[in-house]
């Protein structure tokens, strides 16, 4: 039978369909085979189709991260650099030996201020080198001010509990060919290391820094009030030095006593003129009316945060380390 050019295009048709059908059926399968924790979208074959929102990084060194779980990505970052650095520090101070140790001494500690903790499992299950991470909550910060007329006191509270994840490895996941054009994409989560919370911080951190400043124009309003009232005023002080009599008297006579005036006058309406021509000298040079340097809330912050790790380190981590039996793996990092 043959057919005419109708029915032989819907047969190339149909044709057709079923192997697209049967194409996108093998890579669903292949893809939920090889990422059976990760969402598989029909949208494309990059990372987010593939439920992963960044690459991996593979490390050739123990590595241990610090993240914090804030809504303000650029707080997060400074909170995650400082903790960074006092853990550092910290292990730098607490070498063991016949001491228990403490975190962090021999791992390599990478902040990552934008991180989830989806970023951190993810990095967790694909590189064997990722020991585990130190992770903030979301940081409760308070800004406030204290005005006491000639003095302005600023401070900033910041509190937050820490986390330490544990990422234990049980094998690592192999490297997935998905990419049209065979590009190796990471390892598949879930196929390599896992996370655990190892340690919480019994109560929440706190920090608190400050910086006071002194008001001119406040000075200056009450020492304006107080000329503008003042009466003027006139003091004099007369001082008479006597000399003795000369005998014989010279020629034109003799100076037989001085006397010396000193006289002071309180000039109220000149005194508020040279008031307002400083008033007038800070203005214009854009000096303002305080004294000292101005607050920056993001600096206090950082400040207050730094303070909190402070007080964190040494009264519950360290502390831990040194009375727990058997001593938490954390503690050698």
């Amino acid at each position: 039978m043959r057919l005419n050019g109708t029915w032989r295009m819907r047969v190339l048709g149909a044709l057709l369909a079923t192997l697209a059908i049967g194409l996108l059926d093998t890579r669903a399968a292949f893809a939920q085979e090889a990422f059976p924790q990760g969402g598989f979208a029909q949208g494309g074959l990059g990372q987010e189709s593939l439920g992963l929102r960044f690459t991996p990084i593979n490390f050739q060194h123990d590595v241990v991260f610090t993240l914090v779980l804030g809504t303000d990505a650029a707080t997060s970052a400074r909170i995650a650099v400082t903790l960074a650095r006092r853990l550092r520090q910290n292990g730098l101070d607490n070498p063991g030996g016949s001491a228990p140790a403490a975190p962090v001494r021999d791992a390599w500690i990478v902040p990552e201020g934008g991180w989830t903790l989806a970023d951190y499992e993810q990095q967790c299950a694909a590189d064997a080198k990722t020991r585990g991470a130190f992770i903030v909550m979301p940081p409760a910060i308070t800004n406030a001010a204290d005005n006491y007329i000639a003095l302005l006191r600023s401070w900033t509270d910041v509190s937050f509990s820490v986390l330490v994840a544990e990422c234990r490895h049980e094998g690592i996941g192999r490297s997935v060919m998905l990419s049209e054009n065979g590009a190796s994409l990471a390892p598949a989560p879930g196929r390599g290391g896992t996370t655990a919370v190892v340690w919480v911080s019994e109560t929440p951190s706190r920090g608190r820094a400050g910086r006071s400043q002194v008001e001119f124009f406040p000075l200056t309003v009450l020492t304006s009030v107080y000329f503008a009232f003042a009466p003027q005023r006139l003091s004099q002080t007369t001082t008479v030095t006597a000399f003795p009599t000369p005998n014989p008297l010279p020629v034109g006579g003799a100076r037989t006593s001085v006397s010396t005036l000193q006289s002071t006058t309180l000039n109220a309406s000149g005194t508020g003129s040279l008031q307002s021509g400083v008033l007038s000298a800070f203005s214009g040079n854009g000096l303002g009316g305080t004294i000292g340097a101005q607050p920056s809330p993001e600096t206090q912050a950082l400040h207050a945060a730094d303070d909190a790790i402070g007080h964190l380190l040494a009264d519950q981590l360290n502390r831990d380390c040194k009375r727990l039996a058997p001593i938490p793996a954390f503690c050698g990092w």
